[in-house]
């Protein structure tokens, strides 16, 4: 006969209450939500025209990725005038190459930077120099190895250019080459910062693809202040120039972006110099709370339940291990179940019984690379050594 003392009831009440509660503190439930339009590229209740619009791209050693995806920019459906501004290496005889084929591309203009470059990134000195390229108001930072979601990809984006937005954040995910970890990893960043925009804070931008007033980048003189840092250049750029009104998130999936599978080592190179260039962004401790919530209450949630078994065999207690492994079962069908719609509905390709182990493993994930961040050169993170 099972006899059910005061303590049990007590724990496997809050077993129960723990697994039905904590999953629902989660980014998937605050989730931000795709926002889709029916549009052909223009409001039909609008006839202003679009505005005209360049696109910058700064491939190094992109030679293949440039080849396949430059003409889905050049080929864009768009009902305005644009460019597309490559800037590249002059010693890139690789790219150099390629854009010979593209020529007589009206749509197309090339400028180039040397081959060595002292006291700022090489990245952002591209950038600068395809901004100020530009001839048109509006500039599109992104990158020649990302492919658009299609024709009208631009024309979704422009019709945010308008009086009083200054600044537009994009949406990109990884392709489904990309280990399901990383894909994961990335899109839970971007669910966290979306949602900041989304209420009127930006903290930085994960995605690589921005969209802003060209007037804005020189108004706020481009990367002064933040020059000497290697990489960080979408994430300094929405922290620098966010303005509450100003900037607007489009999440229309005609607007979204496909980004390459990172290579091991641009991977660790992303998750290291992170570490470097947070320390420079505005709101970071702001940032960081929400996500300091959500897992303190994902761990607790599954620390609770191993307590309850480990008690449960000391005390021989059964029927506290019971419900300890119904708890297990109920709260990771729950989380399973909210992450699933969240993944579907972004498009990311990742298995949903998979995103319990991920989003616990996230604080250790963590915690090595800002190990790795601590025993590394600190010069190996801005463009010249002291």
């Amino acid at each position: 006969m099972i006899v059910i003392d005061n303590i049990s009831i007590i724990v496997i009440a809050v077993l129960l209450v723990l697994a039905v509660a904590t999953p629902w503190i989660s980014i998937f439930v605050r989730r931000p939500h795709p926002k889709q339009y029916e549009t052909d590229g223009e409001d039909p209740e609008d006839d202003t025209p679009l505005p005209g619009i360049t696109v910058v791209l700064t491939p190094h050693e992109n030679g293949q990725e440039l080849k396949e995806n430059l003409p889905l920019f050049l080929n864009q459906q768009y009902g305005g005038d644009f460019q597309v501004v490559l800037v590249i290496w002059k010693s890139d005889t690789e790219a150099a190459d390629i854009l010979k084929g593209f020529s007589s591309n009206p749509h197309l203009y090339v400028t180039y930077i040397p081959d060595s470059s002292r006291y700022m990134s090489r990245k952002k000195l591209s950038i600068t120099l395809g901004v100020k390229a530009a001839k048109y108001d509006w500039v599109v930072m992104t990158e020649a190895t990302n492919k658009p979601a299609g024709d009208n990809w631009l024309a979704t984006l422009a019709r945010n250019c308008r009086e009083g937005v200054s600044l537009v954040l994009g949406y990109t995910y990884y392709n489904s080459e990309t280990s399901s970890y990383r894909q994961y990893l990335k899109f839970v960043d971007d669910l966290y910062l979306m949602r900041e925009t989304e209420h009127g804070r930006t903290f930085r931008c994960n995605s690589t693809c921005l969209m802003f007033a060209k007037q804005a980048f020189v108004d706020w003189e481009g990367f002064r202040g933040n020059l000497k840092y290697l990489r960080g250049e979408y994430d300094f750029i929405a922290n620098k120039y966010f303005t509450y009104g100003e900037t607007l998130l489009e999440t229309d999936p005609d607007a979204w972006m496909e980004e390459e599978e990172p290579t091991d080592k641009e991977w660790k190179d992303k998750q290291l110099f992170y570490q470097e260039d947070r320390k420079h962004l505005r709101g970071r401790a702001r940032h960081r709370l929400p996500i300091a919530f959500d897992q303190t209450f994902l761990h607790l949630d599954y620390l609770v339940i191993l307590a309850a078994i480990a008690y449960s065999v000391i005390t021989q207690k059964w029927v506290i291990a019971a419900a300890a492994a119904i708890a297990m079962i109920v709260t990771t069908c729950i989380r399973n179940i909210l992450a699933g719609k969240a993944l579907d509905e972004w498009g990311v390709d990742v298995p949903h019984w998979k995103s319990v182990w991920y989003d616990l493993s996230f604080v250790w994930h963590w915690l090595s690379y800002k190990l790795k961040y601590a025993k590394a050169d600190k010069t190996d993170f801005i463009s010249h050594k002291i």
